[in-house]
């Protein structure tokens, strides 16, 4: 399909090509060739033809078959070979938008990324990069076709403009459903996964994707697509839009975002210390730019125009007895749980804590240590017990080797039969329950 030239291609099985072409609101012109071609092969519409792209491994050449919109037009052929030798060379994933044709390629050493120029009379391969290490799942481009961006199997998230390639991990529990440049703002990064939405902004001139946004994906299932503010999605069949009020922001700040994103960090923090804003949303998304370029002192001074005085006393706090964890501390309070997570990937058991603080306890389990999870199970029970869940509490609080709590627990809450009946079955097991 090719949107910008409203135009439609469908390959049957009988090798015939159905074009379709919608000329005015009303007409739709219908075309039929004859077409050769390959369930595995690549294909696309282009300057009123469907382009069919052929690998020939033994002399990694690619043959382009271009079969004209009009019924009967004559195809015509290009062919344009690869430097160097690569064995089993195949086509993994393609994008095309306009003169400009992206490749992933797969071969027996890794991958390469192949990007060609093309046009009725040439294909040009402009320039290969090459990857070691992992498979490319998806491969998308921008609607000016300035910038690609793919994620590997190992859930890293690349970005490429020019000669500038930029690289973010998502943690690997969250499987990455879609990526997406937002049609209005097209140095933004839309990524769903199965529990959040994360917001990217490729920050000019600069190897940086940084995170504008995480939302939580409880109010919107099954979303497909962004365009900020909107998400898209499907249920049953049906397509729904609703407005977030975090991408809001990010769309009422654009042209603020734009500018003071292009600046240099010197002149970045000079105008920082001139701004004037009155609203509490600027300052947040002005701190994340200073947490991305490691300026804490500003990123803390963001925090206090915010009005936050809680989180500034934390981070001078973490600043004079740990120091190395005022980066992760700022990230966590500034909704950016990946990126914490990101910042101590090294050091599980404050990974684990930042788990817990975000209450979601299998992750904080999971990577707290042999001594850290009988304290982690400990926390949960408490935070249990919170919620009125006496019996759940009762078997984190044995996971944590603390029984005695339980006893106090369900004195404390009125639960006298109950406890009657634990310390009785109990009795035999645990010690100094006789006080019970």
């Amino acid at each position: 399909m090719n949107g910008k030239a409203n135009q439609l291609a469908i390959l049957q099985t009988d090798k015939q090509c159905v074009m379709y072409r919608l000329t005015t609101t009303t007409k739709i012109e219908t075309s039929f060739n004859d077409v050769k071609w390959a369930p595995s092969q690549a294909a696309f519409l282009h300057l009123d033809a469907l382009w069919l792209i052929d690998l020939t491994s033994s002399d990694n050449s690619l043959t382009f078959d271009i079969y004209p919109m009009k019924t009967n037009g004559t195809s015509s052929k290009l062919i344009t070979k690869l430097n160097g030798k690569f064995n089993q060379l195949e086509i993994s994933k393609y994008v095309q938008i306009d003169d400009k044709l992206y490749c992933a390629m797969i071969h027996s050493k890794g991958i390469m990324l192949c990007h060609f120029t093309i046009s009725m009379n040439d294909v040009d391969c402009v320039k290969i990069s090459h990857y070691e290490g992992f498979k490319i799942t998806k491969l998308i481009s921008n609607c000016n076709n300035d910038r690609i961006a793919f994620c590997t199997d190992k859930n890293v998230i690349y970005v490429i403009e020019g000669d500038h390639e930029s690289t973010w991990p998502v943690k690997s529990q969250l499987e990455i459903q879609t990526i997406s440049f937002d049609p209005n703002m097209d140095r933004t990064l839309c990524i769903i996964t199965e529990t959040i939405i994360i917001i990217l902004y490729l920050v000019p001139n600069e190897k940086l994707l940084m995170v504008l946004e995480c939302i939580s994906t409880k109010s919107f299932a099954s979303a497909v697509s962004i365009a900020i503010p909107n998400v898209y999605m499907v249920d049953r069949g049906s397509l729904y839009i609703k407005e977030s009020i975090e991408l809001r922001r990010i769309e009422e700040y654009r042209e603020t975002i734009t500018s003071m994103f292009q600046l240099d960090r010197k002149e970045f923090v000079k105008q920082l210390h001139q701004c004037q804003f009155d609203d509490k949303n600027m300052w947040m998304t002005l701190a994340k730019r200073c947490l991305h370029q490691g300026d804490i002192e500003s990123a803390i001074y963001c925090a206090a125009k915010n009005g936050d005085a809680r989180l500034v006393r934390a981070l001078r706090h973490e600043m004079a007895v740990k120091g190395k964890h005022v980066d992760a501390l700022l990230a966590i309070n500034l909704n950016l749980t990946v990126e914490g997570e990101r910042l101590l990937k090294d050091d599980p058991n404050e990974l684990s804590r930042l788990y817990q603080l975000q209450n979601e306890w299998n992750d904080a389990f999971y990577h707290a240590d042999k001594i850290q999870i009988k304290s982690s199970h400990y926390d949960y029970a408490r935070h249990l017990e919170g919620e009125h869940k006496i019996n759940e509490a009762i078997k984190y609080y044995e996971l944590s080797g603390n029984v005695l709590e339980i006893p106090r627990m369900l004195f404390e809450t009125g639960n006298i039969s109950q406890l009657e009946d634990y310390c009785l079955k109990s009795r035999k097991k645990i010690q100094n329950l006789q006080v019970w």
